[in-house]
């Protein structure tokens, strides 16, 4: 069983995952940026009929619904060689066969992080404006304290707005009832 506060420390394991694989690319000739991006593209499709145009394939998922990816083991054998041959130490230790949200994958591609400027950071989550979790598209990610997230994509928030000549996609970004609205 996991413990729940560290669990709950969503935004923290992401950063630390993040920062792993940033020293891991600074210690070895590893391009994990290259390596995040094939993952990604492996693993997606585009979906022209949905207001999600990149949608993740993969269905592992983890207790709280969100799809799940190996890290691939090129990085996995850097991190355990640094630990193993120079006894390094990271704030990510991943088991042998490591899986993670697939959105961490796109969050570090595309350098969505948590402000860590604000208090109780930690705890934020990576949330899919559109309310999608299978989303894996770059500008529906963003991350926000777990209250927000779970309040997005009430059948309020998605109702096409009727104000006279009002151009907003629905009544979340007309009314900004969230920040980024819904999308």
């Amino acid at each position: 069983m996991l413990n729940n506060d560290n669990h709950s420390k969503h935004a923290k394991r992401f950063m630390d995952f993040k920062f792993t694989l940033d020293q891991i690319e600074d210690l070895s000739e590893i391009k994990v940026d290259k390596i995040m991006k094939e993952a990604i593209k492996l693993n997606r499709y585009k979906d022209k009929n949905n207001r999600c145009p990149i949608i993740s394939l993969l269905k592992d998922r983890d207790d709280y619904g969100n799809t799940r990816k190996g890290v691939p083991a090129t990085i996995l054998n850097a991190i355990q060689k640094y630990m193993n041959e120079y006894n390094a130490e990271f704030p990510w230790n991943p088991p042998k066969r490591a899986k993670v949200p697939h959105t961490w994958f796109v969050c570090y591609v595309y350098n969505i992080f948590p402000d860590q400027n604000i208090a109780d950071w930690e705890y934020y989550q990576c949330s899919h404006l559109c309310t999608n979790g299978e989303c894996i598209t770059q500008t529906h990610l963003h991350w926000e304290d777990a209250a927000t997230n779970q309040s997005r994509g009430n059948l309020f928030c998605r109702r096409k707005c009727k104000h006279g000549d009002c151009k907003e996609i629905n009544v979340c970004a007309c009314q900004v009832f969230h920040n980024p609205h819904c999308i």
